[in-house]
């Protein structure tokens, strides 16, 4: 079963002739309330060097199972925003997820830069609180 989780990326293009390098930058896993009412985690991604677009894939460390890939364009400093609602049937908030940020190549993987991140709804106000949890918890119960 195909599972959808939305993303955003915003990217600035790099020089082709800088080294092979993909860091997810530092990730603290409180996810912010968008624009449009879902849930964002903001990842600063940077890709450089590379003939190819990076692949960035989110998966849950209890099921191993993917939340979402999307495609990192060769960039010198970028954001990428994983939203949530989360998929259907789903849980996000207060579970683990591993963040994987892969360039490859003809001859397989050429670099890697992961992170292991506990999803969190932000506590500062309960109206947003509430609404986090409702929207990032597609459980069926």
């Amino acid at each position: 079963m195909a599972k959808w989780l939305g993303v955003m990326i915003m990217v600035v293009a790099g020089c082709a002739s800088d080294p092979l390098a993909a860091d997810l930058g530092e990730v603290e896993g409180v996810l912010e309330i968008g624009p449009q009412g879902g849930f964002h985690l903001w990842l600063d991604v940077a890709v450089s060097g590379a003939d190819d677009p990076a692949t960035l894939t989110v998966s849950t460390m209890d099921t191993n199972e993917p939340v979402m890939t999307t495609r990192v364009n060769d960039t010198s400093d970028g954001y990428a925003a994983i939203v949530c609602p989360a998929p259907p049937d789903m849980n996000l908030v207060d579970r683990q997820v591993r963040l994987e940020l892969v360039v490859r190549g003809d001859a397989g993987e050429l670099v890697r830069d992961e992170r292991v991140v506990t999803l969190r709804c932000p506590t500062d106000h309960p109206d947003v609180l509430n609404t986090c949890r409702r929207i990032c918890d597609r459980r069926v119960e």
